[in-house]
């Protein structure tokens, strides 16, 4: 397959491959675009070429997208949304919004100055897990007090104040700075931070 350097690719190109997949004739996409047809057909044979696929197939009801216009499709219509809303200085709606993101938790611990006759059995990667552990298990687990009254009232667990002294926790985020301006990362640090709230 050809690689395709972005610096020398006309954009434009995919809006044509999306107009054309959409509306399946390429009079159907001349219209939508407000162009002629001959500049269409001009626009797929370059874009053909470039990604070394024919990419729609003519037939007798219109042009059917081959399996690379179909694998294409999804990716290259997020693209072009995720664009024109930064051009258009859109707000961003989670309701809507098809991005996927990727949070990576770093391992919890209990507390170490538990005193003398304690010792930490299990470390867990999330408290998720900790219904289950306790509820197969003779251990007592430390958590947050929310979180503790909050998984007494939904499992057979009993939920009371350590009687041991806790270091304090600090819990912190971060991210890439060229995400700071982000509305889509701004709105889930806000989300998270409610979450770890609600847990004090």
């Amino acid at each position: 397959m050809n690689t395709v350097q972005l610096r020398n690719f006309d954009l434009n190109l995919l809006v044509v491959f999306d107009a054309v997949f959409r509306e399946r004739t390429l009079a159907a996409a001349s219209v939508r675009l407000s162009l002629s047809q001959s500049a269409i057909s001009h626009a797929l044979g370059r874009l053909r070429r470039r990604v070394g696929d024919e990419l729609f197939v003519r037939e007798a009801n219109g042009m059917r997208p081959t399996p690379k216009a179909l694998e294409l499709a999804r990716p290259v219509q997020r693209a072009l949304a995720r664009i024109q809303a930064a051009l258009a200085g859109e707000e961003f709606d989670p309701q809507r919004s098809t991005r996927r993101v990727h949070v990576e938790v770093a391992a919890l611990e209990a507390p170490q100055r538990l005193g003398r006759d304690v010792r930490i059995a299990v470390r867990v990667p999330n408290f998720s897990c900790v219904p289950d552990i306790l509820l197969r298990t003779e251990l007592v687990a430390s958590l947050p007090r929310r979180l503790a009254q909050r998984f007494a009232s939904h499992y057979e667990l009993v939920s009371m104040p350590s009687p041991f002294e806790a270091s304090p926790v600090t819990v912190e985020a971060i991210w890439h700075r060229q995400c700071e301006a982000d509305q889509g990362v701004t709105w889930l640090r806000s989300q998270i931070e409610a979450a770890t709230e609600s847990l004090r």
